[in-house]
């Protein structure tokens, strides 16, 4: 029966009736809270889907950073190591000094810078050969002899040698080679107790002393 009122007769004018009646507002109200509460839940978790982000976000970040104690030095108190005198047998196991062997030649007018540079680099426990080759006369040699024997410090060492037959150099060619070696054979037959071989001519001269 169409409702109490109403001015439509046919079946399908009641819902219009009822909806000018206001018997419809029911329904319209629950459709309305269904909508807002979809909209809530999608709010809730648009939300909670952002805290989750930021959340993520503080978390990588604070991993990133440097703890202020791992770039701190860690003091180690290790004990402290006691001071112990060498004994004796480890400064008797020590090695001497070496002994240097000198071999110093010279030319024709280098009797007195010879001498000079064997003032200079004279220790009483290095050997020492004096050479002055063919251009020097034979009383030069003499003279060079003679004046090393008036050292006293020489003279009481005995360990200063003037060669008496002298050998050819000439600077240009291989014979300054060739007398050298022919020194150190010298002094490896006849000199005894000597470590390394050190060449030296009369325009040479020590920075510093053997000492």
């Amino acid at each position: 029966a169409p409702p109490t009122g109403c001015p439509f007769r046919h079946r399908s004018d009641y819902r219009r009736c009822a909806v000018t009646r206001g018997e419809m507002q029911p329904q319209h109200a629950l459709s309305i809270n269904l909508t807002s509460t979809k909209e809530g839940k999608r709010l809730l978790c648009l939300l909670s889907a952002s805290l989750a982000s930021l959340l993520l976000f503080i978390l990588s970040f604070s991993c990133r950073l440097p703890s202020p104690l791992s770039s701190r030095p860690r003091l180690q108190s290790n004990p402290p190591i006691p001071f112990r005198e060498p004994s004796s047998a480890s400064a008797s196991t020590t090695p001497p000094p070496p002994s240097l062997a000198y071999f110093i030649s010279g030319s024709n007018g280098d009797g007195d810078r010879v001498l000079r540079l064997l003032h200079a680099v004279y220790h009483p426990k290095n050997r020492y050969l004096l050479h002055l080759d063919s251009s020097a006369s034979q009383d030069q040699r003499e003279r060079l002899a003679l004046a090393v024997q008036s050292v006293p410090v020489f003279k009481a060492a005995g360990n200063v040698d003037v060669m008496g037959k002298p050998d050819t150099v000439n600077p240009r060619g291989s014979t300054v080679v060739s007398a050298t070696l022919h020194g150190a054979a010298i002094m490896l037959r006849y000199l005894e107790e000597w470590d390394w071989f050190i060449n030296l001519s009369a325009s040479d001269y020590p920075l510093i002393t053997q000492d």
